[in-house]
């Protein structure tokens, strides 16, 4: 019972011990380099100029690295500096790793072990890239890690530089292996696949995927159609009844300049307008439209008709009809006023 007990324990422990034992990631920015910039074309050792990295062609591990010193077609990692008037420059900082797949190997890469901060949400690295030649591949844990483009970036005297990043969330306060590999033309892509690499992060914050920036675009565009079709805001709700409604398409044929000149409705045909005699205080006339609010109210009222509700400014029935940019709403309102007395 014991024996199985401590293997169970062992096996449990284990991973947690290789993680307190291995070490955080480093060199990510590749500022480590134990050399002074200088420009100067020259064969360094990768320890010297890539500490913490390790470099291979194709399954074969190099011990020496160029720098300043581009390859015109052999498969080629270099160092480069930040000042070279001639050549490619480093994207920020003082040193940067081009990685080119040329034709002498099956590809260029780089690599290195260490533990995925806790928390790390996913993976960012800024790079110059020509996709039409070729494929980059970025690997956490032997498996490929498909990366998003998410900003742009100037550089002196090269193209401008992308901020790629991956979500990696599943694999926080794990030991993996990072590797960049770039294929060459032995794999069928272009003998000018190369990969301009710089300032690798881990970062706590979550790549946004190319659906969710889609949707986003998407609203961001029904929102500024919407309000260009719509600049006031202020009449694309109606309260308007369904009889006024029918016609309220030939309003909206009406151009802007249109819709903001005055509207003097007359009063239907068959109306019979009531004597100022015969009139008092407290209600409109048939002659004038009425709308709850509006300034088109008057005073003058037919005797013996019933007054306003107490504490009320409008007619009950106006109180029916709402501020819409329908021409057709007098006739309508003066019908069923007509109907009601």
């Amino acid at each position: 019972m014991k024996p199985i007990f401590l293997g169970m324990l062992v096996a449990i422990i284990s991973p947690a011990l290789r993680s307190a034992g291995q070490g955080a990631f480093q060199n990510l920015d590749f500022e480590s380099a134990k050399i002074v910039p200088n420009n100067q074309p020259s064969l360094l050792a990768v320890g010297i100029a890539l500490p913490g990295w390790t470099m291979q062609f194709g399954s074969a591990q190099q011990s020496q690295i160029n720098y300043d010193d581009e390859s015109l077609g052999s498969t080629a990692v270099t160092l480069i500096g930040s000042n070279d008037p001639y050549g490619v420059n480093c994207i920020e900082g003082n040193f940067g790793v081009i990685l080119q797949g040329g034709v002498t190997a099956l590809d260029a890469s780089i690599s290195q072990t260490g533990l995925v901060p806790a928390g790390t949400m996913s993976i960012q690295f800024k790079a110059v890239l020509d996709p039409s030649q070729g494929p980059v591949l970025l690997s956490l844990g032997g498996e490929n890690i498909t990366f998003y483009a998410i900003a742009t970036g100037p550089v002196l005297n090269s193209p401008n530089y992308t901020l790629y990043g991956a979500n990696i969330s599943a694999l926080a306060g794990t030991v993996q292996e990072l590797k960049f590999t770039v294929p060459s033309a032995l794999q069928g892509f272009g003998a000018d696949n190369g990969l301009n690499l710089d300032s690798i992060v881990f970062s706590p914050n979550p790549v946004p995927e190319p659906a969710t920036w889609s949707l986003l675009l998407c609203s961001a565009s029904l929102l500024a159609i919407n309000r260009r079709k719509h600049p006031s805001g202020l009449h694309r709700f109606s309260l308007t009844p369904a009889s006024a409604q029918r016609n309220s398409h030939q309003s909206q044929k009406l151009s802007r300049a249109q819709r903001s000149k005055p509207v003097h409705h007359q009063p239907p045909q068959n109306s019979h307008p009531i004597p100022p005699s015969k009139s008092r205080q407290g209600r409109p006339t048939l002659a004038q439209p009425f709308m709850a609010g509006s300034k088109f109210l008057t005073n003058q009222v037919p005797q013996g008709r019933k007054k306003f509700p107490s504490g009320t400014t409008a007619h009950p029935l106006a109180q029916r009809f709402s501020l819409t940019p329908n021409f057709s709403w007098g006739k309508n309102v003066a019908r069923a006023y007509k109907k009601r007395f």
